[in-house]
């Protein structure tokens, strides 16, 4: 249960933080760590501190709490596979930015 909550947890903080259009490093800076380990929340590789889910909540405008309401398999899909989507539409951009 815990390892699912864990992975819900990682994805929705990925989700939000996409949505915004911020890097792992940007939210990294924000709260005093480095985008390695904000990566490693949202694969779920580790465990971190209640102060560090608090500021990236702050950082990327999620409510804390919303966090730990357990959703069903089917709406964590749909949080993973918008994740997906959204990441690939922002490679895409930033390759033609890159470009012009």
């Amino acid at each position: 249960m815990i390892d699912v909550l864990g992975l819900q947890i990682g994805c929705i903080i990925k989700l939000e933080r996409l949505k915004k259009n911020l890097s792992q490093e940007d939210i990294g800076l924000t709260i005093g760590s480095n985008g390695m380990m904000v990566g490693r929340i949202e694969r779920a590789e580790i465990s971190t501190s209640w102060q560090n889910l608090l500021k990236i909540c702050q950082a990327v405008g999620l409510k804390y709490e919303s966090l730990f309401q357990l959703k069903s398999l089917e709406e964590n899909l749909k949080i993973a596979e918008s994740c997906l989507k959204l990441e690939k539409k922002l490679t895409k951009e930033n390759k033609i930015i890159i470009n012009l």
